[in-house]
């Protein structure tokens, strides 16, 4: 599997004439909904060229006051809003299937509520749209936070979101695309038509994202990365541990529909994992080396990319979350069982 990724060349067709939809669902997000909003309708593309649709999903707050006191600024910007769901899709879903159904244009743009988008992320998707791609998928660092970047979590969180970006970037490059994330990710109308929108993929509660670009991938879409800097999208920290364990799991959780050649490459990883933590126990010197053995791998693997992808943590971090990681895929693996059997329709989204 290829590594390496080449720096994009940074320069940028300001000329473009593709019209876009941009499609956000949100729940609750009244603390980072403006802010989301207003980098995406502030982009530096033509107005008149994208919508941008907020599909607020039985929100409590004073989402629905922020969204409707900027639509009288952008004449482009449409809201709706969710009250119940009538169908057989997990919430997020529906409230999707609705913005994309209520949309104008062939090629979607989607991002989630609590991401900030750069001025050129628009004309990022359109240049990769107009060379004939029908799937986009991108990078979405989480945003610095001088005051929280020194947090172990957060430390962790950034060494993960990196580290599994590197997997989806390198599945594409081999033609096997299986991981994505729905912060910053591009399709076509007619392709998400095509595969029958999220129906197969109902009986998970997430996977709005790489479930949906497994889909694609079977009607054999060409896909292609967002490398390029101007296209990152950044996102929010978790708000709480708590909050960080809940989006987890539900994460995780799609992995059960995975098609088994990625649930066959994801179980030997595992054992790999296991058969290393218990050869600490019952023969320390070989359990050692073979851990050793895989960090020097995984360090070489992060650091061979780093600048590419903005990614700075110093060699200590990257120890210490590759460490961690091992027993944090076990332990996270086990707690999402129970949504594998229980009513996505009461396992909130968020």
């Amino acid at each position: 599997m290829k590594i390496m990724f080449k720096r994009k060349q940074e320069t940028i067709n300001m000329k473009n004439d593709l019209s876009l939809s941009v499609i956000i669902a949100a729940h609750n997000e009244e603390k980072y909904i403006e802010n989301c909003l207003l980098s995406i309708l502030n982009s530096n593309y033509p107005k008149n060229l994208y919508e941008v649709i907020l599909v607020d999903d039985r929100s409590t707050d004073l989402t629905n006051e922020i969204v409707n006191k900027l639509k009288m600024e952008f004449t482009n910007l449409s809201y709706i809003k969710v009250i119940g769901n009538e169908t057989d899709l997990p919430f997020k879903k529906n409230a999707l299937t609705i913005g994309i159904g209520n949309s104008k244009f062939e090629y979607l743009c989607l991002t989630d509520a609590d991401c900030i988008v750069g001025k050129e992320w628009l004309n990022n998707i359109a240049d990769s749209f107009k060379n004939n791609f029908e799937v986009l998928i991108g990078y979405s660092p989480y945003k610095k936070d001088l005051s929280k970047s020194n947090s172990h979590l957060n430390s962790f969180l950034d060494y993960e979101e990196y580290k599994n970006s590197l997997y989806s970037f390198s599945a594409v490059e081999v033609n096997f695309p299986y991981l994505c994330s729905g912060r910053n990710f591009a399709y076509r109308k007619s392709l998400f038509n095509a595969v029958g929108g999220f129906d197969i993929i109902n009986n998970s509660v997430s996977g709005d994202d790489d479930l949906l670009l497994q889909l694609f991938k079977k009607k054999n879409a060409s896909v292609n990365c967002l490398l390029n800097r101007y296209s990152f999208v950044e996102t929010e920290y978790p708000l709480s541990f708590s909050h960080f364990i809940r989006q987890r799991i539900r994460h995780f959780s799609a992995s059960s529909f995975y098609p088994f050649p990625i649930k066959l490459f994801y179980s030997v990883i595992h054992l790999a994992h296991i058969t290393i933590l218990m050869l600490l126990i019952i023969n320390f010197k070989i359990g050692i080396s073979l851990l050793l053995f895989k960090i020097f791998f995984d360090i070489l693997l992060i650091n061979s990319n780093s600048i590419n992808f903005n990614f700075k943590q110093n060699i200590f971090s990257q120890i210490k979350n590759e460490i961690f990681l091992i027993t944090y895929y076990l332990f996270f693996g086990l707690l999402s069982i129970p949504y594998y059997f229980g009513n996505k329709k009461t396992i909130n989204w968020k």
